[in-house]
């Protein structure tokens, strides 16, 4: 074989070796394997893929955590609204005595007419971003709807309603029978706030376990992405190595070849 073949045996081996070293360092210095499309266009395009879904679902969990802070602020309300019905309840139930006198009645009502104000209230004031949690006097809902997922399916959104109707709340305790009358329509309110109440926290615990699920899907796809771009640093550390070594003999082949070279040149010419 003559020395010109060697010399271009040896160049392309050791710029295949210097390729390598450089791709070795590209890829210890990011802790990425694929560092651009020609590294693996298919693997970056799958990771791509896999980064924008994860994205997606951690931008849905946000969307579910500010739900689920909407449905606390709604039932803190309808808890204190309760309670004040619980208090109206009292009231009626002691306004049915028949030995009460008509001012006593009246200080009555005074008490049950301010806990009614306080209801609404405590309605009207119940808002997250300017939107009426448990709606208004013109509308009774108060749909939010969550996108809880990465897509565009049915799928992966969910609707809140917190709207609560109770514009016409009032009591009449002027007399037993009107106080009793009164009783029976403010257990009505009671049984729709307590269920109301319901339906908060079982969709708060609905959208705690979305958000448990997307957090699994973003750990395995995290994974999954990790295995396709993530640098084996042992693996490319010996790689590195390995390209070091055989660039360095071939650089010391190639330095040979050429002091053989200078000598077959001096026996040619008489030297």
């Amino acid at each position: 074989m003559s020395n010109i073949n060697i010399d271009s045996i040896l160049q392309r081996s050791l710029s295949k070796a210097n390729k390598q070293i450089n791709t070795s360092l590209e890829r210890l210095a990011t802790g990425l394997k694929i560092n651009n499309a020609g590294d693996d266009a298919a693997g970056l395009a799958l990771s791509t893929g896999m980064n924008t879904r994860i994205r997606g679902l951690n931008q849905a969990n946000s969307n579910i955590q500010t739900g689920i802070n909407v449905l606390s602020i709604a039932g803190d309300s309808l808890n204190s609204i309760s309670s004040s019905l619980q208090k109206l309840k009292d009231l009626s139930v002691q306004a049915a005595n028949g030995l009460y006198s008509d001012s006593e009645r009246a200080v009555l009502q005074a008490e049950a007419d301010q806990i009614i104000e306080h209801i609404k209230q405590t309605k009207d004031s119940t808002k997250f971003n300017d939107i009426k949690l448990l709606g208004d006097s013109t509308s009774q809902s108060a749909e939010i709807v969550l996108q809880i997922g990465d897509s565009t399916e049915s799928s992966s959104s969910i609707t809140l309603d917190t709207s609560l109707d109770i514009t016409d709340i009032s009591v009449d305790l002027s007399s037993g029978e009107a106080s009793r009358e009164s009783i029976d329509k403010i257990e009505a309110l009671l049984g729709e706030v307590n269920d109301k109440i319901a339906y908060v926290g079982a969709n708060s615990n609905i959208l705690e376990s979305i958000v448990g699920s997307n957090e699994i899907k973003i750990e395995n796809l995290s994974d999954a992405k990790s295995i396709i771009m993530d640098t084996d640093i042992a693996k490319e550390t010996s790689n590195l190595v390995h390209n070091q070594i055989l660039a360095d003999a071939t650089t010391a082949l190639m330095t040979q070849n050429s002091n053989n070279e200078y000598q077959l040149m001096r026996i040619l010419i008489g030297f």
